[in-house]
């Protein structure tokens, strides 16, 4: 390839050439040359184009006039013409060589551009390898070298004070400081604006049946229905069938529906309107063995030889569930209906008759609830399926402990210093929870080894922050219950937080110990 100043100096010789033998041929044509001379020209004209340029026209015209052939004539070439054509062979050849040369000298330059080029890049990674291995081996001998720390120099000129910075974010809130004392009775303020209406209270209990109304007028006929079911009614046509299996029955049916018992405890009792899901009633119908199903009436209320209990609350079946008995469906721990009275009471009108098969209890009714354990120093209460309230004793009165920091680990050594061998943590308040007494600990956190709560590291006495009745820690025990040793002392020669810091973000108790006979901790 050419590129560059020879290429279109080659295309300059070429163009030039072309016009050379061009002339030629013209003046030829004047001189009315011989056939053979015309041959020679053509040879040369296809000499001249041998480089790859097209000649401008394509084939040489015949110089005989009309019915004259080129045999007739016999034209002699003139001296000036010979001159020419030699100068024009000269000139091409001496443009063939330079072109050849130009070829060779750009090769011989590209050949030495790549070997500059390998030689450039051989010296900088020579280079870059001899740096490196450098700095490691520098590396090497300042990280052994010891560290010798020169004589201090002389002090700097002191410095012109800076400009004042932007001030930093707010820290945040320190603790809760204790409630001062109760100040006097102020006067009585005015009298304010009426408040906003009060939420419905409850539903007061059924009224007396009133008297007898007068007759209405008779209406319209209406569209004939179906054929109902009336397997299983009373003869009267209006009252819901009666039912039940061995822990659960239907009571005190009417033309609305029946009242709904559970069996517990040895104990029938009712249970709540509340959270009634809306497919229990087709559910628990079935269980009693009608086919169709049924419909909830809700709030059904008392009657005649009503139970003294309300059992359950909240009572949710899953459509999806094999439930064989309303104790089987979610709902809330045995008796806690708070809220509930007997005019809350549920019913149900099932339909058809009670041929089918019924269900029985086998679910969670049928399980132990966490078991209830104390001594003199810990207990559990208020033990219901899923846990039971922490309580620890501290000056003669007993009182909860916050679950902020409440492990599993610590819930063990709770089950563990009570004789059982196994315990998980469940926090049993909730934010709807009404404690009462104390809250005694907080961030009781053991570490696994400890042989009962007092001794794994934990807050102050009394000193519990935010924590409410909420917040209380639970735990439910497990496993055969064995009657534990005797328990460890508490060890009331250590200071708050036992050997662990106790600090409000500004000062701290650290290294907390007994000492010859005497317990302290250093302030920091």
């Amino acid at each position: 390839k050419i590129s560059g100043p020879s290429l279109r100096m080659h295309r300059g010789l070429a163009g030039l050439t072309a016009l050379l033998v061009l002339l030629a041929c013209l003046s030829l044509a004047r001189h009315r040359q011989a056939p053979a001379e015309l041959a020679q020209l053509q040879g040369l004209w296809g000499e001249a184009f041998q480089s790859g340029i097209k000649p401008p026209i394509t084939e040489m015209p015949s110089m005989a006039p009309r019915g004259i052939s080129d045999e007739d004539k016999s034209p002699t070439m003139p001296d000036k013409f010979y001159k020419e054509e030699d100068k024009m062979d000269r000139l091409y050849t001496k443009l063939k060589h330079t072109l050849r040369r130009a070829e060779k000298n750009q090769k011989k330059m590209q050949m030495r551009t790549n070997s500059l080029g390998e030689y450039i890049h051989d010296e900088v990674t020579d280079v870059d390898q001899d740096i490196r291995k450098l700095n490691t081996k520098d590396t090497l001998l300042i990280r052994e070298a010891p560290a010798v720390a020169g004589p201090p120099g002389p002090p700097g000129v002191p410095g012109v004070d800076g400009v004042a910075g932007f001030p930093g974010p707010a820290g945040p809130n320190g603790s809760r400081g204790p409630a001062g004392v109760a100040g006097a009775v102020g006067p009585r303020g005015e009298e304010g604006p009426q408040g906003k209406i009060g939420r419905r209270g409850r539903v007061g209990p059924k009224g007396r049946i009133g008297n007898e109304g007068l007759e209405g007028l008779a209406g319209n006929a209406g569209i004939q229905g179906r054929t109902g079911i009336t397997v299983g009614w009373k003869n009267d046509g209006y009252d819901c069938p009666a039912g039940g299996t061995p822990t659960m029955r239907m009571q005190h049916c009417n033309r609305i529906g029946c009242r709904l018992e559970t069996l517990f405890a040895g104990t029938w009792g009712t249970v709540c309107s509340r959270g009634f899901g809306k497919d229990n009633a087709k559910l628990l119908c079935k269980a009693m063995g009608f086919k169709e199903g049924g419909r909830p009436v809700l709030n059904f209320g008392g009657g005649q030889s009503m139970p003294p209990r309300i059992w359950l609350k909240n009572v949710k079946c899953s459509a999806g569930g094999a439930h064989g008995d309303v104790g089987d469906c979610e709902h809330t721990r045995w008796g806690d209906v708070a809220g509930c009275h007997h005019g809350n009471d549920v019913g149900l009108c099932c339909f058809g008759d009670a041929q089918g098969k019924q269900g029985r209890r086998v679910g969670i009714s049928n399980w132990e609830t966490c078991p209830e354990a104390g001594d003199e120093h810990l207990r559990l209460r208020d033990c219901g399926y899923k846990t039971c309230r922490v309580e620890v004793k501290h000056d003669g009165e007993w009182g909860s402990v916050c679950d902020r920091g409440f492990t599993t680990k610590t819930a063990k050594t709770v089950c563990k210093s009570l004789g059982f061998p196994k315990g998980r943590s469940v926090r049993f308040g909730h934010p709807g929870s009404v404690g009462k007494g104390r809250i005694w600990l907080d961030h009781a956190s053991c570490a696994g080894g400890e042989q009962n709560i007092e001794l794994c590291p934990h807050a102050a006495w009394g000193r519990v922050g935010d924590c409410t009745h909420a917040m209380d820690a639970g735990v439910c025990c497990a496993g055969k219950w064995k009657a534990p040793g005797d328990r460890e002392p508490p060890r009331a020669f250590m200071c708050a937080g036992g050997s662990h810091a106790v600090s409000n973000g500004a000062t701290r108790l650290r290294g907390c110990a007994r000492r010859r006979g005497v317990g302290g901790c250093r302030l920091e």
